[in-house]
């Protein structure tokens, strides 16, 4: 039986994206400040987004697809991009900290990675500065590196393993599986799921709460 190609991308799944942008960026922003630079895993936000997003399409009759949900799982984690900007609020502390100042380290920390104290970046509490233009530049021009070796990766990774060798990506076959399982709610699976959600907002209640 040959598998049947549809489009994920629809109005309801670009509500869902937009959902988890709105939702979980002030979140990920907040945990990232409150714990210093720790981020949300992405898989969490993916996972609680499409969940929410499952139940609701459920209840108007309309069920989500499996392509559907699969463009919601994958790209609700960009929610992750509004903490790309801390690092570099996070650099220029410490280059105007006092730690820094102790230990006599002025003009040691190079200017590519973050605006030295005499440029009075750290006074006008603004990004729209020509200081920033190098470190940002930096960041991004790595981001875009990063983002490239992994698409080379895996294609050649696709070309050994699953065109040479006919095996899977043992991450992706886990991935596919959460989505289809929460679209089509196998009810196996979806009581370890809430088993497991349990113990884990059980944690994560008294750790930040």
């Amino acid at each position: 039986m040959e598998s049947e190609f549809k489009s994920g991308l629809t109005a309801r799944s670009l509500m869902g994206i937009i959902y988890a942008l709105l939702c979980f960026s002030p979140a990920a922003l907040w945990v990232s400040l409150y714990t210093v630079g720790a981020n949300l895993p992405a898989i969490a936000i993916d996972i609680s987004s499409l969940l929410v997003i499952v139940e609701f399409t459920r209840l108007s009759g309309k069920p989500l697809s499996k392509q559907e949900a699969a463009i919601i799982y994958n790209l609700s984690g960009l929610t992750g991009v509004s903490t790309y900007f801390l690092n570099a609020i996070y650099a220029e502390y410490y280059v105007n900290s006092p730690i820094v100042k102790r230990f006599g380290l002025e003009g040691v920390i190079p200017s590519w990675w973050a605006p030295p104290p005499e440029t009075g970046v750290w006074e006008y509490r603004t990004f729209l500065n020509p200081h920033w233009v190098l470190p940002i530049s930096i960041r991004l021009i790595s981001t875009c590196i990063a983002i490239a070796m992994g698409i080379s990766l895996g294609l050649i990774g696709r070309e050994l393993f699953i065109e040479a060798e006919r095996l899977s990506f043992p991450m992706q076959a886990m991935y596919s599986e959460i989505v289809v399982d929460l679209a089509e709610r196998r009810p196996r699976k979806l009581v370890v799921l809430s088993g497991a959600s349990l113990v884990g907002f059980l944690y994560g209640f008294v750790l930040y709460v």
